[in-house]
This record gives C-alpha cells, structure tokens and sequence, in this order.
C-alpha cells in the first residue's frame, strides 16, 4: 500500500509536467545552429493544429546582448500551405555572435544560434 500511495502523485505530477510541455504554439527550427550572417535563414514551422491556418509571413523577434529586432520571414513559394510543416525564410541582418530567435505575434518555441561572419 505504501509503495501504490508513492507511485500515484509522481505519475500525476509527471502525467501533468508533460501536458505542459505540449502547450498549444508554433514549432520554429532551423537546419543548424551556426548561420551566416547577411544570408537567408531558412526557418522550418509546424503550426498547433489543423485548424490553424498558415499565414503569408510570420515575424521573428532576434535578440542580441545590444538590441532586438523584428524580421519578416516570407513563406516559399514553392512550399504546399497544406499539412502541418512549412519552410519561411528571409534575410539575416549582420550579426556576430549568439542571438536567440521566436516568434513575435504569437507562442512558440526559442532558439539559440550562432551568427558567423560572411565567408571571403
């Protein structure tokens, strides 16, 4: 019996920890962690739900230690508006160093990456 009373609250408490890691909102991810500064980064999304629908843009707050800013990323033209990925991309700022992305409008996910210089 006391072994049935322990197990159940740390089910309950896990069971609750990963409803919350499945919070409804956006998925952004990139091929890599390192990009380059000055060229197009190519941002994968994955919308909630199914019944959210997939805008021509989405905008992308970047936050340096010096400043934050807001990009526009386009959606490809050649990406279906159908199913649950999409590819958006846009041009990179010149930027050195770490540099966390998200979504501006709306809930997703953060990421860190790293901004190298222009190769030549």
């Amino acid at each position: 019996m006391k072994i049935t009373s322990l197990i159940l609250p740390a089910f309950a408490a896990l069971l609750f920890s990963c409803t919350a890691l499945a919070a409804p909102g956006w998925i952004i991810a990139t091929p890599g962690e390192a990009v380059q500064s000055g060229a197009i980064l190519q941002l994968e999304t994955v919308r909630p739900d199914e019944n959210t629908s997939w805008p021509e843009f989405l905008r992308l707050k970047l936050a340096t230690n010096q400043k934050t800013e807001i990009i526009v990323f386009r959606a490809d033209a050649a990406a279906p508006a159908g199913g649950s990925r999409r590819t958006y991309s846009a041009m990179l700022p010149h930027l050195n160093g770490e540099f966390k992305v998200e979504l501006a409008d709306v809930a997703s996910n953060r990421l860190m990456l790293l901004a190298t210089a222009p190769a030549g």
